[in-house]
């Protein structure tokens, strides 16, 4: 699992066993026990939504 944030604070996680985007929604501390215990994180995000835009120009590298 790799664990993003985006430049207005917003968590995101990767998650390699099922290859899905997750947007994470809470307070760091409530988003790292959600992680850590196991629980539930939703619905992933749809596969053609880029919440990290090329704001910065990466995105298209």
């Amino acid at each position: 699992m790799i664990l993003f944030v985006s430049d207005d604070g917003s968590y995101f996680a990767f998650t390699d066993a099922d290859e899905c985007l997750y947007r994470l929604v809470g307070c760091f501390g409530d988003i790292m026990k959600t992680l850590i215990f196991g629980y539930q994180i939703g619905a992933s995000m749809p596969r053609d939504v880029q919440p990290f835009a090329a704001a910065d120009g990466f995105a298209d590298r």
